[in-house]
């Protein structure tokens, strides 16, 4: 993935996050975020997967971010956000299908909160954290919530009744508070 980001490095804005790459891929004139709709649906595919169990391997850790849940291509969406619009979650849903397929067991990792929990590239935001504080904190709080639920309910009633996909969760990743 750091390939993709080396054209748009001469913004001068580029963290390494996805929030300032798809603003930078618009800014180059990809409006659709083609190049990043294509990372999707190569940086993993099924191959990888059958390597994995292939190698004697029986967990893979899935980092689902929360537009992969909640951003749709709706008047739903919250404005600002530049994240790709209902394309993460069709590759979940692929993963949970490939990791079927070859037993493999799937921890759920819920990667990101809106507003990011942290100030690194991980959080989809590098820079202000803005979970819990700013003037969106808790409108974030309760997108964050709400992005909880549909874990759990993912969880119970996609993954619980395959039990051989899922009994691991994070609920997110590395929070800071502000």
């Amino acid at each position: 993935a750091p390939a993709m980001y080396q054209k748009y490095l001469s913004t001068g804005t580029l963290t390494g996050d996805e929030w300032t790459l798809s603003l930078a891929m618009q800014a180059a004139g990809d409006k659709d975020l083609s190049e990043l709709k294509e990372h999707y649906r190569t940086f993993i595919t099924e191959e990888d997967f059958a390597q994995i169990a292939g190698a004697g391997l029986n967990w893979v850790r899935l980092p689902i971010p929360f537009w992969a849940l909640e951003t749709s291509a709706s008047e739903n969406d919250w404005p600002g956000e530049p994240f790709l619009k209902g394309v993460s979650w069709t590759y979940v849903l692929l993963a949970f299908e490939w990791a079927r397929k070859y037993g493999l067991r799937v921890n759920l990792d819920l990667h990101t909160l809106p507003g990011a929990q942290n100030p690194w590239v991980h959080a989809g935001r590098a820079g202000e954290v803005n979970f819990l504080s700013g003037v969106m904190g808790y409108a974030n709080a309760q997108r964050g919530l709400d992005y909880m639920r549909v874990h759990r309910l993912l969880s119970n009633t996609i993954l619980l009744p395959n039990r051989l996909l899922s009994a691991m969760r994070e609920v997110f990743r590395e929070p800071i508070p502000s």
